[in-house]
């Protein structure tokens, strides 16, 4: 899922470099972005289905640890942060849009502006803001 890739994409710097996040998947090996996309991918080839948001809201953090593991000694960084993430994420979408993003741009009604306002009042991880000129601006 889209959403799902978006709401991890962030902060894949390693701390020691030249050791990377990095995963195999089907014979291939990916590093950064290309290994979350990777990783969810080899997720799912394993049963688990991180793009449902039922899953989500239950995985454990072992579960979760699992699923990104990585082929090099560097984890994927802040491995804690994104297990909250997903599952707050989780949460909400079944909470308020039936377990479905789908449904979140339905209720929006298609609106681009509609959804970026849905997105950054529900999911606070989107909340990327700042302030200029006495006006509070938010990016996603």
């Amino acid at each position: 899922s889209i959403f799902l890739i978006d709401l991890l994409n962030f902060s894949f710097w390693s701390p020691a470099p030249p050791t990377e996040f990095t995963v195999e998947y089907d014979g291939e090996f990916y590093t950064d972005y290309f290994a979350l996309c990777a990783a969810i991918k080899r997720a799912e080839k394993e049963g688990l289905q991180l793009t449902d948001s039922l899953v989500q809201s239950r995985l454990t953090y072992d579960e979760f640890a699992r699923a990104f593991r990585s082929s090099t000694p560097q984890e994927i960084p802040l491995l804690k942060e994104r297990y909250e993430l997903v599952r707050e994420a989780g949460k909400t979408m079944i909470e308020r849009y039936k377990g479905s993003f789908a449904n979140c741009i339905k209720k929006c009604d298609r609106s681009a502006q509609k959804l970026i306002s849905a997105v950054v009042a529900d999911f606070p991880s989107f909340r990327d803001e700042a302030e200029y000129k006495e006006k509070r601006l938010h990016s996603i």
